[in-house]
């Protein structure tokens, strides 16, 4: 059976910094994007979002349930977040340089339909991988021991020929309770060395 390489998507294969997406868009005003980083990101509400469960009337309401002063600019992150993310400039020859090398590349990333519909261009990628799972399309999030079970199924996987790469310590943990091999991506010259090594 032919080895796979499992990439996490945001963080790995694009690139995002909320912080700096909220510095510009809210106009270099620090109290802001600290209220608007603890309210998006610091009570589990995002996990929703990714998770694909929720309609985005509920969404937005839990946010605003969070900082009531601040609705203007929860619905204006929200609608302008997908901007944040960008292909990394990497990513394509990567994926080349794995196939060629003979090794199945599948995606597994926590990720909204809201982002994915909202900017498409960051995962142009995609039509050079062999498949994958999104979240929101399973109702599933990384860490839960599911989702790893979900792309075993769908892909008829053997774990122990599986290499998962994620920048998230929590998941990496996961995917190595679960059977799998996983390496956190630092940067991508590190991870890179790890997939080559395990491919050859």
């Amino acid at each position: 059976m032919q080895k796979t390489i499992i990439f996490d998507i945001g963080g790995v294969l694009t690139d995002y910094d909320w912080r700096a997406f909220m510095t510009e868009l809210f106009n270099n005003d620090k109290d802001t994007v600290d209220i608007m980083c603890d309210t998006m990101f610091m009570h589990g509400i995002w996990d929703e979002l990714d998770r694909g469960v929720w309609s985005e009337e509920k969404l937005l309401s839990e946010f605003i349930k969070i900082r009531p002063d601040y609705e203007k600019e929860i619905r204006l992150f929200y609608e302008e977040s997908p901007k944040a993310l960008t292909m990394s400039e990497y990513t394509r020859d990567w994926i080349k340089e794995i196939k060629a090398a003979g090794a199945n590349v599948l995606y597994l990333s926590n990720y909204s339909e809201h982002v994915i519909k909202g900017n498409y261009s960051a995962l142009e990628f995609l039509d050079l991988v062999d498949g994958g799972v999104f979240s929101c399309y399973v109702n599933l999030i990384k860490p839960d021991r599911e989702i790893f079970q979900c792309i075993c199924d769908k892909y008829s996987l053997d774990k122990s020929k599986c290499l998962f790469i994620d920048d998230k310590n929590d998941n990496i943990i996961a995917a190595k309770e679960f059977g799998m091999n996983a390496v956190r991506f630092e940067n991508y010259e590190q991870a890179h060395k790890a997939v080559e090594e395990f491919i050859k």
